[in-house]
């Protein structure tokens, strides 16, 4: 299986509509986030992370260069990355857990929502911290036995692509 990718760090501002796909000829996508990562990847210019396999994965992918997050904090970063709009817009002010408990408002279309209705098989390994399920409902949701283990992720991030 080929992927064209979106490689992109926590904080990124991605903004996808459905008549965008229906329009493109039909490709795969995979959205990286990454907790803090910034651009400390040597695919965006970083002399000093040692990222060879982020780098490859980037040089087939497509890698935004000029993409500014609307928030630093992680729920509401998520939240603005699935649904493209401010958190002002989409409600979720604050973390999802604990006593903040941010939730987006019901009538946000989140981004599985989006691919699915497009016709996208969709699926999240790790860390989802975006809520309600309704507005964020990946298909397969791979959150459980892997934490931030990076060998435990691989093999989830393998078996979920392997099934399509």
């Amino acid at each position: 299986m080929r992927f064209v990718s979106i490689l992109i760090g926590v904080g990124f501002y991605l903004s996808v509509t459905s008549s965008a796909f229906a329009q493109a000829p039909r490709k795969n996508v995979l959205l990286i986030i990454a907790d803090d990562l910034g651009r400390t990847v040597g695919c965006y210019g970083d002399k000093v992370a040692h990222t060879p396999n982020l780098d490859r994965f980037a040089k087939s992918a497509t890698r935004f260069t000029r993409a500014y997050g609307t928030t630093a904090s992680c729920s509401p970063s998520r939240s603005t990355i699935y649904s493209g709009l401010f958190t002002h817009q989409n409600g979720m002010y604050g973390l999802q857990h604990g006593p903040h408990a941010a939730q987006s408002h019901a009538w946000v279309v989140g981004l599985p929502n989006l691919l699915r209705a497009a016709g996208y098989w969709t699926g999240i390994i790790a860390k989802i911290h975006v809520g309600p399920k309704a507005v964020y409902d990946w298909e397969v949701e791979m959150t459980k036995g892997g934490g931030r283990n990076p060998v435990e992720l691989a093999k989830n991030a393998k078996a979920f692509i392997g099934q399509r």
